[in-house]
């Protein structure tokens, strides 16, 4: 295994320099300008009031079309999703600047979207989400890819760090699979220091979840860059809940790429 993954790593980084050479050439600098967001989820945490904060929303050059920067602002009209949106003007936030509108400067690349938030006025139970999205520009395109923001607001205080017990599980089996310690490595995100089913050189693998009010995410393994982790039958992140009453962290339909005997795994973690 410890040679397979350090075939994979050196794999990954020749494709790593690969890209970078691509990137120097790179088709988003032919066409159109395009506008966008630069990520598509912002968590944003608070579990006492501490006061209005402002957080500082990117819309950004996606592509610059002649390859050079913009030679006149670009003005990027935005608007609340109310579909998709459970947070409300208002409660969780409220919009610094009144106009729905951003200006991207000549010669610029982003441009920020300030939002007020309320920490005292977050769901401390459930979490709750404020879409963005955008309508139009002045000049060139929104990206259809780039053109809404998920910010989900978390009041729901966690504390998941401590030892635990890992268990692969298959139907009614489970097989201890080593004890591990979690950590709090930033509000509401945790690492463990097992993946349970996968080791390199006989020392275990580490993987960072998310709690967002009691629904966990795999956000990140050790060796994701090699064989990125998904969800059974989707391209999305492995779930889990924190089980009720007994607080055990379960994970299912986990997989890794390219790795065959990682296929379909559930694990639990039990707080020893």
């Amino acid at each position: 295994m410890k040679k397979i993954l350090l075939i994979a790593t050196l794999a990954f980084s020749l494709f790593s320099c690969n890209d970078e050479e691509r990137l120097a050439n790179d088709t988003r600098n032919e066409g159109p300008e395009i506008v966008g967001f630069n990520k598509s989820v912002e968590n944003v945490a608070y579990f006492s009031n501490v006061g209005q904060k402002t957080l500082d929303v990117p819309v950004v050059m996606q592509g610059l079309g002649d390859g050079l920067a913009p030679v006149t602002p670009i003005a990027v009209s935005y608007e609340i999703d109310l579909a998709n949106s459970t947070a409300v003007k208002g409660t969780e936030f409220d919009f610094a600047d009144a106009t729905g509108k951003v200006t991207i400067p000549a010669g610029g690349s982003f441009a920020n979207i300030p939002l007020l938030i309320n920490t005292g006025s977050f769901n401390a139970t459930q979490k709750t989400e404020l879409v963005l999205k955008l309508t139009s520009a002045s000049s060139g395109v929104v990206g259809e890819q780039y053109k809404s923001i998920k910010i989900i607001f978390v009041g729901c205080a966690t504390a998941l760090e401590g030892n635990y017990n890992t268990y692969l599980v298959s139907g009614p089996t489970s097989t201890f699979a080593g004890a591990a310690t979690v950590v709090k490595i930033a509000p509401n995100v945790y690492r463990c220091s097992r993946l349970p089913g996968i080791s390199s050189g006989g020392q275990p693998l580490t993987f960072d979840f998310s709690d967002v009010c009691r629904d966990l995410e795999i956000i990140d393994w050790q060796f994701e860059g090699s064989y990125p982790m998904f969800k059974t039958g989707t391209t999305d992140r492995p779930t889990g809940i924190i089980e009720s009453p007994s607080g055990n962290l379960v994970f299912t339909e986990v997989n890794l790429t390219g790795l065959s005997f990682y296929v379909n795994r559930n694990f639990t973690l039990v707080r020893i």
